[in-house]
C-alpha cells in the first residue's frame, strides 16, 4: 500500500476518509471490493475524472470580463 502510486493519490484527492480507510484496509489484506491494484485504480480514475469534470464546468463560466476583474492590480494592506 505504501509503494502503490494509485493508492497514494487517493490520499491527497479523496475527501472520504471512510472510504479511503475502507480501500486501504481492502487492499492491504487483500479481500474485499478493492483487494487488487487494479480495483484502485479504477477508483482513482473514476475520482479524478470527477474532478477534471468539475474544473471543467466551472472553467466554462469564466469571461474575459471575469480575468479582466482577478488581474486589476490592488494596493496590499497589511
Amino acid at each position: 500500500m505504501d509503494t502503490d502510486v494509485s493508492y497514494q493519490w487517493l490520499t491527497y484527492f479523496m475527501e472520504d476518509d471512510e472510504e479511503l480507510k475502507r480501500i486501504g484496509d481492502d487492499y492491504g489484506s487483500g479481500s474485499g471490493e478493492f483487494w487488487a491494484t487494479g480495483m484502485v485504480k479504477n477508483r482513482l480514475i473514476e475520482l479524478l475524472q470527477g474532478i477534471v469534470a468539475n474544473h471543467q464546468s466551472k472553467r466554462l463560466l469564466v469571461t474575459d470580463e471575469t480575468v479582466t476583474e482577478w488581474m486589476v492590480e490592488r494596493k496590499l494592506e497589511f
